[in-house]
Formats: C-alpha cells, sequence, structure tokens
C-alpha cells in the first residue's frame, strides 16, 4: 500500500497515510521525471531538480537578483530515505531558457 501524496509505502493491514490522512492507493501512478504542473502553472516548465537544500538557496537568490519568476516544488524535502523527492525548479516557457544558461554560469546544472 502506498500513499499518493508523499508516495510512503506502508505493510498490508493499514488504509490511511498517518502524515498525509489520505487513503492508500495498491500501486502509485507511473510518473515522468517531472511531477504534474499545478493547473495554474500550466504555462511552467521543469528547468532544473535538486536534493540539495543548499543548491534551492542558492538558486533562489540567483532567480530573485534577475527578478525571474519560479515555483521550487518540494524545497522542504518531505519524507526520509529512499522516499525523499527532490526539489523541482520550474519557470515560465519564455524564461526556461535564460535560467538554464544562469545555472550554468554558476555551475549548476
Amino acid at each position: 500500500m502506498f500513499c499518493p501524496n508523499c508516495k510512503a509505502e506502508y505493510r498490508p493491514g493499514f488504509t490511511e497515510c498517518s502524515d498525509c490522512d489520505v487513503s492508500l492507493v495498491y500501486e502509485l501512478p507511473s510518473e515522468g521525471p517531472f511531477p504534474p504542473v499545478a493547473e495554474g502553472d500550466a504555462d511552467l516548465v521543469p528547468v532544473y531538480s535538486t536534493y540539495n537544500p543548499t543548491e534551492v538557496m542558492m538558486v533562489k537568490s540567483l532567480l530573485d537578483a534577475e527578478e525571474i519568476v519560479y515555483n521550487f516544488q518540494g524545497e522542504l524535502f518531505k519524507g526520509s530515505g529512499v522516499f525523499i523527492v527532490p526539489a523541482m525548479l520550474f519557470v515560465a516557457k519564455a524564461d526556461a531558457e535564460k535560467v538554464v544558461d544562469i545555472l550554468r554560469d554558476h555551475g549548476i546544472e
């Protein structure tokens, strides 16, 4: 059994995630390398992911300095061990190439 929200795995007999308070499912849906974008963020595209909280802060600082609008999903790194999910950076399609260049110029790829 799995939590569809945090992806935690549970032993048989459990029916609800103790962290998310949602019903467990038998299988998790397959996902691509990036999680789905929220409906209101349809013009955003994923450009970067990391498991490093320091890199999240650095990237946010660089984008704030350039006044680029972004959305960092999962920056609080919920989960533990093998269940941790990377933080995902989403930016407007029009800014994607610029953001990739900025990150590359600072050694972040």
